[in-house]
């Protein structure tokens, strides 16, 4: 089987913990300009998830927010989808006023008619909220070709030798053994 096919497989049959925790991931690593990344639709400590809006957000570094949401609802499907952006819209429910609100990204194991996206696009289409979407084919795409350290760890599926890794893991097992140094300055 190739390997943008056993990770499609493995994105489908994993469960909403491990989705959100791997996605989580993958936008933890896409975002620069970050102040804050808030897991709030997971359980501190345990391998569950929890209801609440936003799944998990960024505060960026100019004040605004990005609110992600996480499903794989396949049945439910895009009215899923479109019911988590109106959740993300509501100011009662997140105390955030639009304006606030830089981006809404989507995050789902199943993939979309193009029909089904104009539906989704034509959600925030008032607003001046960008929208991102992360299909089944755009996360398999974003790990297979960007991210086999997160297939490994999240998926269990393992394509090379592990030598080879992004830069910023490298960075962090590089530090991670340099001995500390103290002086008595």
């Amino acid at each position: 089987m190739a390997k943008l096919q056993a990770i499609q497989n493995a994105l489908i049959s994993i469960n909403e913990t491990v989705f959100q925790d791997l996605c989580d991931s993958l936008i933890y690593k896409t975002i620069d300009q970050r102040l804050l990344f808030s897991r709030t639709g997971s359980q501190v400590g345990k391998q569950k998830t929890r209801k609440g809006t936003p799944d998990s957000f960024v505060l960026l570094e100019n004040g605004k927010y990005v609110f992600v949401e996480y499903s794989t609802n396949v049945t439910k499907g895009v009215l899923k989808l479109i019911s988590d952006i109106k959740k993300c819209l509501d100011t009662n429910k997140t105390g955030v006023p639009l304006e606030d609100i830089e981006k809404i990204i989507l995050c789902f194991n199943f993939n979309v008619k193009t029909n089904e996206i104009q539906k989704i696009l034509d959600t925030v289409k008032t607003t001046n909220i960008e929208l991102q979407l992360y299909s089944l084919d755009t996360i398999s795409l974003e790990l297979s070709l960007n991210h086999r350290d997160l297939v490994r760890d999240f998926l269990g599926l393992s394509f090379d030798t592990g030598q080879i890794v992004s830069i910023d893991k490298f960075i962090k097992e590089y530090y991670a053994y340099q001995p500390k140094v103290y002086t008595n300055a």
